[in-house]
Parts: C-alpha cells; structure tokens; sequence
C-alpha cells in the first residue's frame, strides 16, 4: 500500500463529498520529542502536581535534605520528568512519518515562547512548530491528491497582536495549498468533494485545511472554530463529537457512539475521539509515586553520613505510596493505557458505530493516541471505499457447495472442511 499517496490513489473517493471521506487524525500531534522543559500549561492536573511538589518540598526539607540537595523542587521535577513524559507522549512519529504512513489530521497546541513557536502538553516540545509545518510543506509538495486537515487550538502565552503574526508564520510555511472559504461562505470543506477541494481555483494539488480556535486574522486561509474538532466547546453546527475526558473504555465507547448516533440523526459530519485521558488524580498519583525511588536511593545515600536524616527521609518516601496510592492502575503510561482502545480500534468501530452509518461512511474523522500501534488508516480507507456498508444481508455466499445466506455478514470459517 502507498500509504503516502492513499486519497490520490483511491479513486473511489474522488468523487465524494469530505463529510464521507475518513480522516486519520492525530490526537496531540506534536508531542513526539517532549523536551525535560515544562510549559506554563494551565491544566487543572499541571496544577494539582505542583502543588503537591511543593508539599513533598516542605516534607523533605523537615527530614533534613537541604545540606544534600539544594534546591529541593527543581531536584524533584527533574526527577519526575520520566513519568510525566510518559503520561503526556501521544505518538513517537514526527510529523513527517505521520503523514508518509496515511495519517491526514493533527492536532497542535501551540505554546508561544517569545516570539518562538512550540507545542505543549504539560512539557514544552524539544522540535519547534516551524519545523513541523516544514514537515507539511514538504509532504504538500512532493505529493499531487492528498487532503491534510489541521487544527491550531490551545493557545498559550498569547496576546492580541500575537495570534496575526502567528497567522502570518503559517500562512508562509503552507499557505499556498490551502483549501480557502470563499467570499459568501459556500463552500464548506465538508460539503465539497474531494475533486473539488484538490482542485480549487482551477489548480490540482495536494491541499491543507487550516482551522484554528481563535482568529487568526484570516477568514479565508482559516477555517473558524466550528471547524476545529480539538476545540471542544466550539458550536457544533457543521462538525459534530468531542472528546471523552475518561480513562474509562466503556465510559468512552458509549459516550462517543451516543454522540456518533446524535450526528448521524442530524446529518451532521462525525469526529470520532476513540482517545483516552487519565484523570487528575491518575497524572498526579502515578507522577508523584514515581519520586519514591529517587528519594529512597538519596536517603540510602544520606543514611552513610547521617542516619537520622536519612530515615526521615526513606518515611517521605514511603508516605509517597501510601498518599499516592496507585496499586489498582493496570497503566502507568499513556502507551499503556492507549492500548486499551488502540489494540481493539478496529473492532470497536466495527461493533459500535458501523451499524448505524446505513450505506455511506459517516464518521469523518478518527483521533487516535499512539495511532502507531493501530490499524486506523486501513480502517479510515476501508471506511472511505465504504467496504463495510456495502452488505445488505441474505446475500448468498458459496462455500465448498454449501450456500449460506447471513442478515449480519458476511462471515464465513472453516473447520474440518465444513
């Protein structure tokens, strides 16, 4: 499969409107080389660990650490960088293999570091955003038919007059492929066919939807919020489903199937999050438990000096386990937790929302973590070709003689010759 050149090549879907072309799409696309540098992310989990830093501060300082360590909370982030990568990595690709290997969404939170862009989540990016639109403008140009749709949202460290330099920086790297909004508005991506999207403006070539969460200063090159899937408190007139905040599989899979059923009933284009996200509590317990043992290793260290400081400060370390207790987690990673949904993607979907697309794909996009351990751009073409809504049941299939007739298939096994 030339997975570079999928839509191109798939001219199946040339003629079809993009509400029924699926997208793979990336859930915090550029988190792929987090830095050791934390961003000033408003998160409420961000927050929640710092502040128990600083307690587990306060605590070291009583046990006597501050003759071995000198600044005891910059020692502890440090020491917590590990875990917190874990939780806040949501693929291992760059961007460059991401769109070389199928994937046509992203989803970047932009952190503006002075004039300097990065992404964030939780820790600041160690590739600057510049560098990823580069990976876009390269793709767009050595390709002819391919469609990438990207949100821009999550602005931090912005002020008024940042958001149309920013415009301006985008505009610059990849603003020469894309899909712009007509002077009335007509001309909704969604509504359009793919043959019109590669072709506007008389020209065929690869092109990019833009959508940002806050003016950009361009309402023609930028698509406005609504457009913007990870904005997830934008109106949902022309783009329906958000995310489920839940590390819970099943809380997930039945919110986004009623959300997906709730688009299809209002012939609304489908944003299918099949993501998971720990909670407050789970960021926090299982960043701080993992201090546990860098604290007693220190304390080992100190006990050959001085014994009493050191036992204090191996009872830090225990109290750790106890206040942060993280024994019925079966996860410890983002990967790890992914996994709950990524090793089934396929059959969920299949399960969970295929039946009620009736004969056209209706789930416009699929946001993944770690997309990398799925199958998600065979599904999202499979999808795309609608292959899994062609069947219309009692169809008869032949099988060494033997006629089968099936409403939910097809499916045929063999076993034993029969």
């Amino acid at each position: 499969m030339d997975y570079k050149n999928w839509m191109l090549n798939d001219i199946k879907i040339h003629d079809k409107k993009l509400a029924n072309i699926c997208l793979p799409m990336t859930h915090d696309s550029g988190t792929f080389d987090l830095s050791h540098e934390m961003a000033p992310d408003p998160a409420e989990w961000i927050v929640e660990l710092e502040d128990a830093l600083k307690e587990i501060t306060k605590d070291l300082k009583e046990a006597g650490i501050l003759p071995y360590v000198a600044d005891p909370l910059a020692w502890l982030l440090k020491e917590a960088i590990g875990a917190m990568k874990g939780l806040t990595t949501a693929t291992k690709e760059n961007v460059a293999t991401q769109l070389e290997m199928g994937m046509r969404g992203f989803d970047f939170r932009i952190y503006n570091k002075g004039g300097i862009y990065y992404i964030y989540h939780g820790l600041q990016s160690t590739s600057t955003f510049d560098s990823m639109l580069d990976d876009i403008a390269n793709f767009l140009t050595s390709t002819t038919g391919e469609i990438v749709y990207v949100n821009l949202s999550h602005y931090l460290e912005f002020k008024d007059d940042d958001y149309a330099t920013f415009g301006a920086a985008v505009k610059t790297k990849i603003g020469d492929w894309a899909y712009g909004r007509d002077a009335a508005g007509s001309n909704d991506p969604f509504t359009a066919t793919y043959d019109e999207i590669i072709g506007q403006g008389g020209t065929k070539k690869s092109r990019v939807i833009l959508t940002t969460s806050n003016s950009l200063g361009d309402d023609v090159t930028f698509w406005p919020r609504n457009y913007c899937p990870p904005d997830d408190k934008r109106p949902q007139d022309v783009l329906a489903g958000v995310y489920t905040n839940t590390s819970d599989l099943h809380h997930m899979i039945t919110t986004q199937a009623a959300q997906f059923q709730s688009a299809v009933d209002s012939g609304l284009p489908f944003v299918n999050y099949l993501t998971l996200t720990p909670s407050t509590e789970q960021y926090v317990n299982i960043i701080v438990s993992s201090l546990y043992g860098a604290i007693y290793t220190l304390a080992a260290e100190v006990a050959i000096v001085d014994p009493i400081a050191g036992a204090a400060l191996a009872a830090v370390a225990t109290a750790l386990l106890v206040d942060y207790e993280i024994t019925g987690y079966s996860w410890r990673t983002l990967e790890q937790l992914s996994q709950h949904v990524d090793r089934e993607l396929t059959e969920i979907v299949h399960d969970y929302f295929i039946p009620i697309t009736g004969p056209y794909n209706q789930i416009s996009m699929i946001f993944c973590d770690f997309w990398e351990t799925t199958e998600v751009v065979d599904l999202a073409i499979s999808l795309s070709d609608d292959i899994e809504m062609e069947w219309s049941g009692n169809t008869i299939i032949n099988v060494n003689g033997a006629e089968l007739a099936s409403n939910e298939g097809p499916s045929a096994a063999m076993f034993q010759d029969r």
